[in-house]
């Protein structure tokens, strides 16, 4: 085995060294675990107490792993959600398994065709490059560090040496050697001494082919391509695995505390309670008497979120009726659209400003009542699957016999545009991040309670004491009649 071959060899098994690594690194960032013990030993290093295990008390793999370093881009506490990250591991898995099939394909090119080997050896500084840059943060930044992220890191630099070694002789060298050969020489009576220079062949030097050649390099770009086509399909399983699992024991946890109404009343207890003000241009839905006491209900919602719809339809139908309609209930608006909410990450529901506006622009002109009106209508029209779009203000109108062309000038005014926004920033400052989100006499209602009739039967219970009054019979058998598991809101945060 020559010199050359011998090299490049060492770096295919270099590659698959620094790939195996990855992957057990890729499994154990996914799945918590790397499936091997003598994997998992190493991750962990000693306690400190003696001499030997002090350059491994701080060996972590897990909490390395768990750095937001750990993904590129790094993982920011600020950003918004639904950033694509992919975890280091995985990129380095995808690198090393290209970068050897790019090895053993494409091989050591001629010295015609030597800027093959220059775009290996710029991918290979690339990789040293960022491997300097997470071992810096390693070492630097995290208080733990991770054994086996180090290996890489070193086979990464051997593949790096073993490239450089690996870059095609210049011709000039092999007619050195045919130089120095031996000569033999003719002669004839008409013509002087002709010196012949033996041929490539004669003095046992393989003549430079002009590799690596065309059908070549296509098929190894093919299998590259099968290549990185299996590394997503095995990071899917893996992801799929583990998402399966965590979905188990969420949904496990939710089913736990639901029917635990102990556990939901005692986090709306402790919940902070905030002072939320209820002007007199606000939305109000209640039915008692100006002599009723009653309690607050404040409601931040979205007209085109489908959970919005199934609470309020819920509130209606089955929350209400435990306080016999002495529930003052408060609208709020909280568009889901970055039209006019600069809070929101994204635009989740399209064109749910205008929505927002056109409820307003009824309100200015027909009051509580034609904001309701609005209300209902908006999430009906949620119910049937449509959206909104920009001819339903005047559809609206000719329905509920309001003004079409006040209502559309209302739309254009700078005061309905400041009354959504100001509900937009009270919702803010109360933490509000998803809709539906519901406030009860100040304090916030935990998603997972919202939907849950046995705490709202309970609630009743404390509001018919604190009123010292006898709870009517018809709430009660309301509450026993309802349905427990209602479905929750999807959009609450």
């Amino acid at each position: 085995m020559t010199r050359p071959v011998f090299i490049q060899c060492l770096s295919v098994l270099l590659c698959i060294a620094a790939a195996f690594v990855s992957h057990k690194l890729f499994a154990k960032h996914v799945t918590g675990s790397s499936g091997s013990g003598w994997f998992e030993t190493v991750c962990q290093g000693g306690d400190g107490s003696d001499t030997g295990a002090r350059l491994t008390s701080n060996a972590d793999c897990a909490a390395v792993l768990a750095s937001p370093h750990s993904y590129w881009p790094p993982r920011r506490e600020d950003e918004p959600p639904g950033t694509p990250h992919f975890p280091v591991a995985f990129l380095g898995l995808v690198n090393f398994s290209l970068l050897g099939v790019w090895l053993i394909g494409v091989g050591r090119p001629s010295h015609k065709r030597r800027w093959f080997h220059l775009i290996t050896l710029v991918w290979v500084v690339c990789g040293l490059a960022g491997s300097l840059r997470y071992a810096f943060i390693m070492f630097a930044e995290l208080d733990e560090w991770c054994p086996w992220c180090l290996l890489v890191h070193i086979l990464n630099l051997l593949i790096v040496i073993c490239v450089s070694l690996l870059w095609p002789r210049e011709p000039r060298r092999i007619i050195r050697q045919v130089m120095s050969a031996p000569t033999s020489t003719k002669a004839s009576e008409k013509a002087p001494k002709v010196v012949a220079r033996p041929s490539l062949q004669q003095v046992g030097i393989r003549p430079p082919l002009h590799a690596p050649s065309a059908l070549r390099v296509a098929a190894t770009l093919g299998i590259m391509l099968i290549v990185v086509y299996g590394s997503y399909g095995q990071s899917a399983i893996l992801a799929s695995g583990k998402t399966r699992a965590t979905l188990d024991r969420c949904v496990a946890t939710v089913k736990r505390i639901r029917a635990n109404t102990a556990t939901l009343v005692g986090s709306y207890d402790a919940a902070r309670s905030y002072q939320i003000t209820i002007g007199p241009d606000d939305p109000v839905r209640m039915a008692a008497q100006p002599d009723q006491e009653t309690w607050d209900l404040v409601v931040f919602s979205d007209f085109l979120c489908p959970s919005c719809r199934r609470f309020a339809a819920l509130l209606d139908d089955e929350i209400a009726p435990l306080f016999d309609r002495r529930l003052r209930i408060v609208f709020k608006h909280y568009p889901l659209d970055k039209q006019c909410n600069r809070f929101t990450a994204r635009t989740t529901h399209r064109n749910a400003c205008a929505a927002s506006y056109v409820a307003e622009a009824a309100r200015r002109q027909g009051g509580n009542d034609a904001f309701w009106k609005v209300h209902d209508r908006l999430f009906e029209q949620r119910l049937s699957g449509r959206g909104f779009g920009p001819q339903d203000p005047g559809r609206i109108a000719g329905e509920l016999d309001l003004d079409g062309v006040q209502l559309r000038s209302d739309l254009q005014s700078t005061e309905v545009a400041a009354r959504v926004a100001r509900d937009i920033e009270l919702a803010r400052t109360c933490g509000v991040t998803g809709t539906p989100a519901v406030f009860l006499n100040g304090k916030r209602v935990d998603p997972l309670a919202m939907t849950e009739i046995g705490f709202w039967d309970e609630m009743a219970n404390r509001f018919w004491t604190e009123v010292g009054e006898t709870r009517p019979a018809s709430t009660i058998r309301r509450a026993q009649s309802a349905t427990p598991d209602t479905q929750g809101p999807t959009d609450a945060p």
